[in-house]
């Protein structure tokens, strides 16, 4: 990108190896950096205008808004703002942009008063590879390069997330923008989601290899699968801590302050015991129930970014199983990691089956797809000293696998399942290696 005097930044995407959706949960995630990525070039204005364009694959795509129009009375609202884009789809995508500008502004006061923002990005949507969270990282760090504003990548991670889930309308957790703004190529970047524990990078032994195959099926955090999934998660939690009625008063205090250290467990239900959570708790929390049902017996639950909607099902039991379980398995997945020895086949195969159960558990959520269930299927077949295991990832119902290959061997069977599948379905799959 060449625009004379523009503040540019850049962020990548991300490849879930492990975790996925337990960062809502405050579970352990491990993520490694993708080399695709997002750069903006960002030119200030003073006539209110915010000029949108990008050239992502050859598509192009523009949008202007009016900075008035996101604001109130001056300010920046966000559930305005949330409620412009909500009403004018077709420009939807630049709220992730204009969610940045917009949080710094309530947060630091950022003089912003317009500007134009051009975008290029080799990170494919709805991939489940994290194209928003490094859209909104690189815009992050544009307008920190142009302001000179001080604040560091973490406070930024933290914003970018606020700008998805309260301008861009998306319950994403923190893991993403984390990743994005933590992750070391050639390197996975374990984060406890506690919220923001981001862990030292752990080095990828050359033996073997994490990839990704793009599923062909668009994945989207905003679409509702993924909303319902982490519902239901925190109304399992919910009701694990009104078993002692005084958590009552104390639920409603932390939904005013949003204060984790007023609950048990730190406020995280991936701080269970993974023993006690299922000798004791697991055969109390319904298989599924309405939200009317969950309303009426327990009030509100302990998620401050999703709404429960009273006529969905909420499979309470399976995501709030998944969650502490994922947990467990993915603290097992670094141990093992860091046991592997030079010969990939003595340890590979623990780091395979906890992919699988991990990928068997997203089915058990609601978040599963027969097309990510196919690229499992031509993995086991290829053999697992071949490719010893893989899982969908991010937040599921389509979007990429992440598959873990052995040598050049496996990368050849990687190859050779996605020629079968774009053959088989008429379409052109991503590879991020």
């Amino acid at each position: 990108m060449t625009t004379v005097n523009a503040a540019l930044g850049s962020a990548c995407g991300r490849l879930d190896v492990m975790g996925g959706i337990t960062d809502y949960s405050g579970g352990l995630v491990i993520q490694k950096l993708l080399k695709e990525s997002t750069t903006i070039a960002f030119t200030p204005r003073s006539d209110g205008r915010c000029v949108f364009a990008s050239n992502c694959f050859g598509e192009l795509r523009s949008a202007e808004v009016q900075l008035s129009e996101l604001l109130q009375q001056g300010k920046p609202v966000l559930s305005h703002s949330f409620d412009f884009f909500n009403a004018n789809p077709d420009i939807k995508w630049v709220s992730y942009i204009a969610g940045c500008f917009l949080v710094l502004m309530k947060e630091i006061d950022l003089n912003f008063h317009g500007g134009e923002f051009k975008i290029e990005s080799s990170v494919p949507l709805g991939k489940g590879v994290s194209s928003s969270a490094a859209l909104e990282m690189a815009t992050m760090r544009a307008l920190r390069a142009h302001f000179q504003f001080n604040q560091s990548e973490l406070l930024l991670a933290e914003w970018a997330q606020v700008a998805e889930n309260e301008v861009a309308g998306a319950p994403c957790g923190l893991m993403d923008q984390l990743s994005s703004a933590f992750g070391e190529h050639g390197k996975l970047l374990p984060i406890l989601c506690q919220p923001n524990q981001v862990k030292v990078p752990v080095e990828i032994p050359d033996s073997i290899h994490f990839v990704g195959l793009d599923s062909g099926h668009r994945h989207s955090v905003g679409d509702s699968p993924y909303a319902l999934a982490r519902c239901a998660t925190n109304m399992g939690f919910t009701m694990i801590l009104l078993e002692d009625e005084s958590m009552v008063s104390r639920i409603n205090q932390f939904r005013r302050s949003g204060d984790r250290a007023l609950l048990p467990f730190n406020g995280y239900l991936c701080n269970l015991n993974h023993g006690d959570f299922f000798l004791r708790y697991l055969s109390r929390i319904p298989e599924k129930m309405t939200g009317q049902e969950f309303i009426s017996r327990f009030g509100n639950h302990t998620d401050l970014v999703t709404k429960i909607e009273p006529d969905k099902i909420y499979p309470v039991r399976a995501c709030a199983a998944h969650a502490v379980a994922d947990h467990k398995r993915t603290h097992d997945f670094l141990n093992a990691l860091s046991q592997l020895d030079a010969n990939p086949r003595n340890g590979s195969s623990l780091l395979g089956k906890l992919m699988l159960e991990s990928h068997r558990g997203y089915s058990e959520c609601g978040l599963g797809s027969r097309y990510t269930d196919r690229i499992i299927r031509l993995a086991l077949e290829a053999g697992s000293n071949v490719i010893a295991g893989g899982r969908i990832s991010g937040g599921g119902s389509g979007g990429t696998v992440a598959l873990l290959v052995i040598g050049q061997e496996g990368l050849d069977a990687v190859l050779k399942i996605k020629q079968t599948l774009e053959q088989e379905w008429g379409k052109e799959l991503s590879l991020f290696l």
